[in-house]
């Protein structure tokens, strides 16, 4: 079945489950349509372009999501999109200052490891803690237990690779990148929301997920960062951090789903 064909078979499907919608659960749909304008309306910049990847392309389990996403919105503290690290609560920043800490405590080994597992895979994951469960234990000084810190892991991209311009699905969490190796390159950066933020003017990047973004590496480096996920900072943290938990077992069953372009590194 050649590329075509399945791109033709995929727009035909989705216009029958469409039109079906539309005749038998129009209302259904309607508030699905709202939900979802009014979650991509967050984005600065709205075209044609953003509005088929959300509706029809690889933002669609996001904006099946978004009445949930936009129910978390309501519950959490403003959504600055993009963070500085002084925009979230002083016990935030405290933890993630630990954990960069010890990721530049351990960088050369951590690298060492990584380079020889890497081999010829475009880009890797090495995961320490996948939403509180303990992953690989080889780093003894993150063996410790974190109250907003989630998801700990170290992203890998090999020379000259990218990820496709794509949606994070839900907004219980934040996601924090840190680059351990800044290289003085525009061509090394992440785009969020149409921004590009380049690693060499700042390493540490905060930012919400489920905005269009993409990571992009078009140099002769490999580069290497710190990836992690936290809870929202929220007004009710306690029902976010229950709600994390509760669907951290359905999350570690389809974990491969969000990392299926990524070689997991053990």
């Amino acid at each position: 079945m050649n590329r075509s064909f399945r791109r033709l078979l995929r727009r035909t499907l989705a216009i029958a489950f469409f039109a079906l919608l539309v005749y038998f659960a129009p209302y259904f749909l309607l508030f699905y349509a709202i939900c979802g304008a009014l979650d991509v309306m967050r984005h600065r910049r709205i075209d044609m372009p953003l509005l088929k990847r959300y509706f029809f392309g690889n933002g669609g389990l996001t904006w099946l999501l978004s009445p949930f996403n936009l129910l978390i919105d309501l519950l959490s503290k403003r959504n600055h999109y993009v963070y500085r690290l002084t925009d979230l609560p002083e016990d935030y920043q405290a933890e993630i200052t630990d954990a960069i800490d010890r990721f530049k405590d351990n960088k050369d080994y951590l690298i060492e490891t990584m380079n020889g597992r890497l081999a010829d895979n475009r880009r890797g994951m090495l995961f320490l803690r996948w939403y509180d469960r303990k992953m690989d234990q080889s780093i003894l000084e993150f063996d410790r237990d974190y109250k907003y810190i989630k998801t700990i892991a170290v992203s890998v991209f090999n020379k000259r690779q990218n990820t496709k311009l794509h949606f994070g699905p839900l907004r219980l969490t934040l996601r924090v990148l840190y680059n351990l190796t800044p290289v003085h390159d525009d061509n090394v950066f992440i785009e969020v929301g149409g921004q590009k933020h380049f690693w060499h003017d700042d390493p540490l990047f905060i930012f919400d997920d489920t905005l269009l973004h993409r990571s992009l590496n078009d140099s002769d480096n490999i580069r290497y960062c710190l990836f992690m996920d936290i809870v929202r900072p929220s007004a009710f943290p306690g029902l976010l951090t229950f709600l994390l938990k509760a669907l951290n077992m359905l999350l570690q069953k389809i974990k491969g789903i969000f990392y299926k372009n990524w070689s997991v590194i053990r």
